[in-house]
């Protein structure tokens, strides 16, 4: 196994915005290809619970999801370990700090079996403790309405939710109301991770994209996005990679020449 990094530095935890294919592989210890080489990249997020000192040192690096994509995971490790992290402040001094850090992997084939991990980017912020699924309202279903709702979620120091709003899309100006009112409903019943700094909360806000489409996981019969967001019967719905607006931990990811 080969990884490739594209050198990014991370000083803020305004991730750069990348619109990704969502494949869910389950837990087995490696990725088998089939066939050509020219298989397209797979998309993957990963997330760890990060604990720094007050000197940005990491005190414990805990996956969110153990099970999920365990062998990339275990050898993403040993990498994020290398990188330099600088903690939170109170009262203007470093202090212990608790984040999440979420990497989006891609993994490009190189050949039957084989496959290349590169890193396409990497935040800390704040993630979910508690998601509720979202419903695809029927009448959307019945008048086969689709389309992408970008939320701004923010939050309190507890990880309460304080408010939800969706965000105008220029690319996308008119998506039906009903999509909107299911997203914002559900987000209302979530409660968040926030950001610790010597074991104070921090409140944040974040993005929260949905994506809602009647097409059916594996179906080519039908053009359009394929999106995790689907009606009951195709698949689990996926909660939406949260963008983190802003963090108190930054990130210095290195050189390429870092990576094993």
């Amino acid at each position: 196994m080969t990884f490739v990094n594209r050198t990014t530095n991370c000083r803020s935890a305004v991730a750069m915005w990348v619109v990704l294919l969502v494949a869910v592989m389950g837990g087995a210890p490696g990725i088998a290809f089939s066939g050509s080489a020219q298989q397209p990249s797979i998309a993957i997020t990963l997330q760890w619970s990060l604990s720094l000192d007050s000197t940005g040192e990491i005190v414990s690096l805990l996956p969110v999801n153990e099970d999920y994509q365990r062998a990339v995971r275990e050898q993403l490790e040993p990498v994020i370990r290398r990188w330099h992290f600088t903690p939170g402040k109170l009262d203007g001094q470093p202090a212990a700090t608790e984040t999440t850090v979420t990497l989006n992997v891609a993994l490009d084939p190189i050949g039957d079996d084989h496959f290349r991990v590169r890193i396409v980017s990497a935040n800390t912020g704040a993630t979910y403790k508690r998601v509720v699924a979202t419903e695809y309202p029927k009448s959307a279903i019945h008048m086969r309405r689709q389309g992408e709702v970008s939320l701004r979620v923010d939050y309190d120091a507890d990880g309460h939710i304080t408010t939800v709003a969706p965000l105008e899309e220029k690319e996308a100006p008119w998506v039906d109301g009903s999509l909107k009112r299911a997203a914002v409903a559900a987000v209302k019943q979530w409660t968040m991770r926030p950001e610790t700094v010597a074991g104070h909360g921090i409140a944040g806000a974040a993005i929260a994209p949905f994506c809602f489409s009647l097409i059916k996981v594996g179906d080519h019969s039908e053009q359009g996005d394929r999106c995790s967001h689907t009606p009951s019967g195709d698949r689990p719905t996926d909660p939406p990679r949260l963008i983190a607006l802003a963090s108190v931990v930054g990130i210095d990811m290195g050189a390429a020449d870092h990576l094993p």
